[in-house]
């Protein structure tokens, strides 16, 4: 089957992933202090998060548009599967499904499927590689999206925040509780809920119990056992995203496939310096 898998830039893909999985990005848009970044391989990923540190402001964003998913659509493609950001979050998800309407009515015989990842992030990039196996494996279309919604229902994601400043701009928490979280040096870990959106999941005081926690409420989700397939976004937090490794292992056995990586720009957004996404 000739194929392509496109994904929000939520999904972080490299350059050199979009090739080994057959995909491509679809790049949201950050807006802070009137200067634009085009969230892809091209973005300053150190110039941005420190302009995102230093301003007061808080930083917008703004999902592809539907003509910047058709013009990725072009290509000697039988099927295409795009992931997008929760519908809860963002408009991804509904351009996307406007671009695959109206691309398939002068192109009716491909097949398209957008995944509401109900996240983001860590999610996507999972979903996106289960995308690509069940591809391989030789599974008809139809096989794959059953499938693949299947995998989108089993996934969880939590959040690590150490910088709560994104918090307090966006209204979540008031100047006084970051103040006080940041005084009592208080970890938040969020988590996604039911229908795809954030929420508060619980606290811990210091990185090293806050860590700790965040392990151990994963087996309170689901089994964790070897073959569970787990992704580690980091912003700027390598040390930390292997602290983490090293406790699921601890708590967990060995897991053969976790994948660490830096965040690009529009996960930094949300996560800030030293921040962690985790899906599992």
């Amino acid at each position: 089957m000739r194929y392509l898998i496109i994904g929000d830039s939520s999904t972080n893909f490299s350059p050199d992933e979009c090739k080994k999985y057959n995909a491509k990005m679809a790049p949201l848009t950050i807006l802070l202090d009137e200067k634009e970044y085009i969230d892809d391989e091209k973005i300053d990923l150190n110039g941005f998060i420190e302009h995102l540190n230093s301003s007061k402001n808080i930083a917008k964003t703004s999902c592809p548009s539907s003509q910047a998913y058709m013009d990725l659509f072009q290509g000697d493609y039988e099927s295409i599967f795009i992931i997008t950001l929760s519908a809860q979050l963002s408009g991804s998800y509904n351009a996307a499904i406007v671009a695959s309407n109206m691309y398939k009515e002068e192109h009716p015989n491909l097949k398209i499927h957008v995944f509401n990842s109900k996240a983001a992030a860590t999610s996507e990039y999972l979903i996106a590689k289960k995308i690509h196996e069940l591809a391989e494996s030789g599974l008809n279309f139809e096989e794959i999206v059953q499938q693949g919604e299947e995998y989108v229902d089993s996934l969880q994601l939590l959040f690590l925040l150490d910088d709560l400043s994104n918090l307090e701009k966006n209204g979540r928490l008031t100047a006084l509780q970051a103040t006080v979280a940041k005084m009592l040096n208080l970890k938040m870990i969020l988590k996604q809920d039911e229908q795809g959106k954030i929420a508060f999941g619980s606290k811990a005081r210091g990185t090293k119990k806050a860590i700790l926690k965040l392990v151990e409420s994963m087996g309170d989700y689901k089994k964790i056992c070897e073959n569970t397939k787990i992704a580690i976004f980091h912003c700027s937090a390598y040390e930390k995203a292997m602290l983490i490794k090293e406790n699921i292992e601890k708590i967990y056995g060995e897991i053969t496939d976790i994948d660490i990586v830096q965040m690009f720009g529009l996960n930094s957004t949300y996560a800030q310096i030293g921040g962690i996404i985790i899906t599992f």
